[in-house]
């Protein structure tokens, strides 16, 4: 288990890229449960009914898993997906258990008072330190340079952030 902490957290500093992962399923499935393990309570902090939480986790792992798959098929790379769907599920929930902290923080300051400036501060720190992730991991499984993995990642950021706006309203 140590090794793989290694591995993420080589994924999430720019030092190692998915294809330093194996190309396992069963590695694929940890990082997958792990990953919505830790969405799970993140969703439950920001959305109000089960039924919320339930299709922003279920669009977040459709995107997360679909656009990998549509651009490394579009590059006829496809046999990167596996350990690029793991670098993304796997770094992202190293990201995830670092914010958890910071939600739980803000939700105890109350998400609009001014207290809650500093964890909002690092929330916004972490969300662009995982856009540059994704454009790390997208950039290694495309074989592009790292601008074109972040562009990359920010389009689908965008993308899924109006599907999830569109899709899961923000309503108390």
């Amino acid at each position: 288990m140590t090794e793989l902490f290694k591995a993420f957290a080589g994924i999430a500093t720019f030092r190692l890229g998915p294809e330093d992962l194996p190309a396992s399923n069963f590695l694929l499935l940890i990082t997958l449960f792990l990953y919505t393990g830790l969405q799970l309570p993140v969703a439950m902090m920001i959305f109000p009914s089960p039924a919320d939480v339930a299709r922003s986790l279920a669009l977040d792992l459709v995107m997360t898993a679909l656009a990998p798959w549509l651009l490394l098929a579009l590059l006829d790379l496809r046999n990167r997906y596996l350990q690029t769907l793991t670098a993304m599920f796997g770094a992202g929930a190293l990201l995830t258990l670092l914010s958890l902290p910071c939600n739980l923080w803000r939700a105890a300051l109350g998400e609009d008072s001014a207290a809650a400036a500093l964890p909002n501060a690092l929330l916004f720190g972490i969300v662009i330190w995982s856009l540059a992730v994704n454009g790390h991991i997208y950039a290694r499984a495309l074989s592009r340079p790292f601008l074109a993995g972040i562009m990359v990642a920010i389009a689908m950021f965008f993308l899924q952030t109006t599907l999830l706006f569109r899709f899961v309203p923000m309503t108390d």
